[in-house]
C-alpha cells in the first residue's frame, strides 16, 4: 500500500489537524530571512529622492488582478515616497 492509498483511508480530522499545525508553527516560531535591496529598487528610490519639492509626477497603477500581489506593494511604497517628498 503506497502513501496515497494510506492517505485516502485516513480520517479527515487528522489531515485538518496536520494542516492546522503546519499553518500555526510559523506564527509561533517566525523565521527571520534576510532582506536585500536590489540595485533597481535603490535606483528608483534615489531618483524619487532627487526630485525637487513640488515637482509634478504622474504615477500609473496599471496592473492586472493576477499580478496584484506583486505590484500593489511596490505601487504603495512608491506612492508613499512621493507623498513624503511633497
Amino acid at each position: 500500500m503506497n502513501i496515497w492509498q494510506k492517505m485516502e483511508k485516513m480520517d479527515r480530522r487528522w489531515i485538518y489537524l496536520m494542516v492546522a499545525i503546519t499553518v500555526i508553527i510559523p506564527f509561533l516560531f517566525p523565521m527571520s530571512l534576510p532582506i536585500s535591496i536590489t540595485p533597481h529598487a535603490q535606483a528608483v528610490y534615489d531618483t524619487i529622492d532627487e526630485l525637487e519639492d513640488g515637482s509634478t509626477v504622474m504615477l500609473v497603477f496599471d496592473y492586472y488582478p493576477s499580478t496584484i500581489a506583486e505590484c500593489e506593494p511596490m505601487a504603495i511604497a512608491a506612492l508613499h515616497q512621493f507623498l513624503v517628498k511633497i
